[in-house]
């Protein structure tokens, strides 16, 4: 097991209630990154917390990604540990108690060990929302029914106003009303999306390793990390959809080297469980099939070679010489494909940070992008694009490209940024974008 621990309020007691995460593949009946609740220096594992998580996310459908499932814990597990301090069981909290916990984070001089700032309202508003939901679920379990019972935003209301009765919509608006009450107001995203400009992403993909097609030998600097770029940049996928990405998807394509242009369908599993098609072109194809059968085949091959028995379908994988070569790459790998490059690049920016300790403050170096920035990217140079070849309609391309459920939240998230490449009016698409030169491709 390895303890996970961002926890801030109540350090000062005897006990302490931490996040313990499995990270063993041997043990039988627990899951690969299940979280457990744990009170320290006894090491007992709190049951009630720790069974909502597993029957609530690990074991639920619906909240299959380990993001979810740590967040969730560490919302529980700060919260018991808040109890801990003000001597309270976690049966006999009020409401008065969750406000006054809501409240602490915003208090003068409360700093987020995780950034170094103030805590945002999103934050503070997740928090309180999983805290209800663990509520909920031992209301439901017959083992609480305190005042903390309010289902989670998510499930109130969901039915259909036509098929209850009177009294239960009132019930449930009612109950709608007093969980909105609680929960600090939902700060709308107002940072600016970051898109490379032309500029940026020569120098950005300076940092990169060649493509597949490019390395000399098996010696050669990877390829994989700049085939992981192009193919997101390319097709504007979520890291979650790239990381769900197989073989098998690319070794049943047919790429035709006469037409490198010409795109081959991709049914990619997006968010919401929503299927939707993405187009690569031939060329990016036979790069990945390049990829598949050299330098991804050595890393599997190494695994085997050590004894350890593998079936890896996911289509990019830690390189040889890395703890997990040959294992499918984790969200954090990818992270740091684009932040490590954009250092190489010189693509940083400063940021002050405040320790939640000492008060010190300090100036960190970060990169500029996040690896969210290729999809704004493809999306801005895709909306360019349509206007370029005369469609009335750009909105709805990217709407379909991006898999927005709503044309609103598309336009109302890129359209302040549609004008970020102006000053360099040649960068119509993204073929010009990532310096592709294609025979017999539109000019």
């Amino acid at each position: 097991m390895i303890v996970a621990d961002n926890l801030q309020f109540g350090t000062g007691c005897a006990t302490r209630i931490r996040v313990y995460i499995n990270n063993r593949s041997d043990l039988q009946h627990v899951k690969l990154g299940e979280p457990f609740i744990v009170e320290e220096p006894t090491m007992k594992i709190v049951e009630e917390p720790s069974t909502f998580l597993l029957r609530a996310f690990v074991q639920s459908g619906r909240n299959a990604s380990k993001h979810s499932w740590w967040a969730a814990a560490y919302a529980i597990a700060h919260w018991f540990e808040t109890l801990n301090h003000l001597g309270l069981d976690w049966q006999i909290a009020t409401r008065e108690n969750l406000i006054r916990y809501r409240d602490a984070h915003f208090a003068p001089g409360i700093i987020s060990p995780q950034t170094g700032r103030p805590y945002s309202k999103n934050t503070v508003r997740s928090r309180m929302l999983y805290i209800i939901q663990f509520y909920s679920f031992q209301a439901r379990a017959g083992v609480y029914s305190g005042s903390l019972h309010v289902e989670s935003m998510r499930s109130v209301t969901k039915e259909p106003r036509t098929r209850l009765d009177a009294a239960t919509y009132t019930q449930r608006n009612s109950a709608q009303g007093e969980l909105t009450s609680l929960l600090p107001r939902k700060r709308r995203a107002t940072s600016p999306i970051r898109p490379f400009s032309g500029v940026e992403w020569d120098k950005f993909t300076e940092a990169l390793g060649p493509l597949p097609s490019e390395q000399l030998n098996a010696q050669a600097q990877s390829c994989r990390n700049r085939l992981i770029i192009i193919l997101t940049v390319l097709t504007g996928l979520r890291v979650s959809e790239v990381m769900r990405l197989t073989c098998h998807d690319f070794l049943t394509m047919k790429p035709d080297t006469n037409s490198p242009a010409v795109e081959q369908p991709l049914n990619v599993n997006g968010k919401g469980d929503i299927d939707r098609l993405v187009g690569i072109p031939n060329w990016l194809v036979a790069e990945v099939q390049t990829y598949i059968h050299g330098e991804r085949a050595r890393a599997v091959q190494s695994i085997r070679a050590a004894g350890r028995k593998t079936n890896v379908s996911a289509l990019f994988v830690s390189n040889v010489g890395h703890s997990r070569v040959g294992l499918p790459m984790t969200k954090r790998c990818y992270q740091k494909v684009v932040e490590n490059a954009c250092v190489a690049a010189g693509l940083t920016k400063i940021i002050q940070r405040t320790d939640p300790i000492t008060r010190s403050i300090t100036w960190v170096e970060k990169p500029k992008h996040c690896f969210h920035d290729l999809r704004h990217t493809f999306a801005v140079l895709l909306y360019q694009a349509e206007r370029a070849i005369g469609n009335p309609e750009p909105w709805k391309r990217v709407q379909q490209a991006l898999g927005h459920k709503y044309l609103k939240e598309t336009i109302e998230t890129y359209i302040s940024f549609v004008t970020v490449f102006d000053n360099t009016p040649h960068v119509v698409n993204t073929w010009d974008l990532i310096g592709q030169t294609l025979p017999g491709r539109p000019t």
